[in-house]
């Protein structure tokens, strides 16, 4: 059945309402050891030493790591000139690349950084920046907000001169059954992946899905490409879940091992999911 009653619309949002929530770049010294992605453990273990500035270097590197404390997956571009900051940064959710323009606070040593979207501020962060390539601080929506977001990034193995971002969405559309309070009712159900390749070695993904029942699931993070053949990839959260990717021209297919942690019983994630033009 193609189109649901209002009824059954108003219904499936209450459900998932309770189920979710041009200028060449100066020669680049990198002093920071590229590590892979952190988690948070690892992120709070120490505290690091602290990034010493240098005038007469440019630094620049590719971070990955998640603000907020639902965790929410990002991907920065960041450039240390003398003690100006400045960059972009996307969620891997959203697609939409952030403008980043600050200063160092050599005094507190803080990195203190505002975040412009079509030229308009949007955020302001607050961080320091490790010799080891890690980013701790906070991410406010305003400088004298009271309200903040915990920052975790590390930096990658991404060289920066080879960082060129590669949006793309994709989508596929099921017929579930959903009970409208007096009987099953068909509706259809779309569920959606979002990838941003970083370069040959790693992409980013999000990807929501919604199965019978109203039953939902998402997962975010960063994955890489196969050494041997860039049109496979995986991801692994570290524990048990792992995601396998097959890239072709307009589509791409999932499969998982041991995800259901991520999504509810008559959610899955393994589909073949179709490149939105």
């Amino acid at each position: 059945m193609k189109y649901a009653s209002l009824l059954s619309i108003t219904f499936l949002s209450t459900l998932l309402l309770i189920f979710s929530s041009c200028k060449s770049e100066p020669p680049v010294e990198s002093d920071l050891e590229m590590i892979p992605e952190p988690t948070s453990e690892e992120l709070n273990n120490d505290t690091p030493e602290v990034l010493e500035i240098d005038e007469t270097k440019v630094i620049r590197g590719i971070y990955v790591g998640y603000i907020g404390l639902y965790e929410k997956h990002v991907v920065m571009d960041l450039i240390i000139t003398g003690d100006q900051i400045s960059g972009t940064y996307f969620y891997s959710k959203h697609q939409k690349p952030l403008t980043l323009s600050g200063t160092f606070d050599q005094a507190n040593n803080l990195f203190k950084v505002y975040e412009t979207y079509n030229g308009v501020k949007t955020g302001y962060m607050e961080f320091t920046v490790s010799k080891d390539g890690k980013i701790d601080g906070v991410w406010k929506s305003k400088e004298d907000s009271q309200n903040e977001e915990v920052i975790f990034l590390a930096i990658t193995g991404v060289i920066p001169e080879l960082y060129t971002p590669i949006f793309k969405r994709y989508e596929v559309t099921h017929d579930i059954m959903i009970y409208n309070g007096e009987e099953d009712e068909p509706l259809e159900a779309t569920s959606y992946l979002v990838i941003n390749k970083i370069d040959e070695k790693y992409f980013s993904f999000y990807l929501s899905v919604i199965g019978g029942n109203a039953h939902v699931g998402s997962l975010e993070g960063l994955g890489t490409y196969d050494e041997s053949n860039n049109s496979v990839g995986s991801f692994t959260d570290g524990d048990r879940c792992t995601l396998h990717f097959k890239f072709n021209e307009n589509t791409v297919e999932i499969m998982e091992d041991n995800c259901g942690d991520y999504h509810g019983a008559h959610a899955y994630f393994e589909d073949t999911f179709t490149e939105v033009k």
